[in-house]
């Protein structure tokens, strides 16, 4: 259940962003689609010209489709540089069954960002046992892998990890190679192997098109930071804090909240 403060939080965000709302985006759709047809009417109804509704059909349908994509980064930067997941699971989540796993995906990233680790796993259980699909399997179980890894229950973590290295096998995108990148770190460290965890954490920020991406970064510098933890770098740990807060300049996430001021 969402506490009073992010009720009260979503409900300011609704007011400010409401034109992001799903529900709104929808509306206007149907609003500029009807508009065609109205400019089609001949004088006498119900009769149309055909030609003048083609036209009018085709502009509506560039003036929604320009909409849908800047929706689309608008969410997408809310969600990647700014980190507010909470937001985006508000204005994005879909009333119609035919999208629960979409719904189930913003849920799990909303618990996990925001440190509801155990809630997180919950939902991802549902997710898989829900869908089918490939990809959604894929990012569920490795939503489910980083909030067991960050909540400390290890014990099931390397067999969930062979698990996502057969299923994207036979999946044919490079939307998930960032994943492993992040199981090499916890292999790694699992094993006590620090020295091969550090060089995966260095070559991960090093790289400015992977590190660019705050929703990834941020999760690289918390491996940082518990490798300095690791080896009593306090000048480390410091550095750690101040790169995550510049990720996390609002503190919406778990990781910077638990910083001390």
């Amino acid at each position: 259940m969402l506490t009073t403060e992010s009720t009260t939080k979503g409900r300011k965000e609704k007011n400010k962003h409401g034109a992001l709302l799903y529900s709104t985006f929808i509306k206007t759709i149907i609003c500029i689609y009807w508009l065609a047809i109205i400019l089609s009417l001949k004088d006498e109804w119900p009769l149309f010209a055909l030609k003048r509704f083609a036209i009018a059909f085709v502009i509506g349908t560039v003036i929604n489709t320009v909409l849908w994509y800047m929706r689309r980064l608008s969410l997408g930067y809310m969600q990647i540089f700014e980190l507010d997941m909470r937001a985006v699971y508000n204005f994005d989540r879909r009333k119609l069954s035919f999208f629960k796993s979409y719904n189930y995906k913003l849920l799990y990233y909303t618990h996990f960002f925001e440190g509801d680790f155990f809630k997180a796993i919950s939902v991802c259980n549902e997710a898989i046992e829900h869908t089918k699909n490939k990809k959604y399997i894929l990012l569920a179980r490795h939503t489910k892998i980083l909030s067991l890894f960050f909540s400390e229950g290890t014990q099931n973590i390397e067999e969930l990890i062979r698990e996502q290295k057969e299923l994207k096998a036979t999946v044919k995108s490079k939307d998930f190679d960032f994943m492993f990148k992040q199981y090499q770190f916890i292999e790694a460290y699992l094993d006590d192997d620090y020295e091969k965890a550090s060089k995966t954490v260095t070559a991960f920020l090093s790289n400015e098109k992977e590190s660019v991406y705050n929703s990834r970064k941020i999760i690289f510098l918390q491996f940082r930071k518990m490798l300095c933890l690791k080896n009593n770098d306090a000048e480390g740990v410091q550095n750690c804090n101040s790169e995550i807060l510049k990720c996390d300049s609002e503190r919406r996430t778990f990781f910077s909240k638990i910083l001390v001021s």
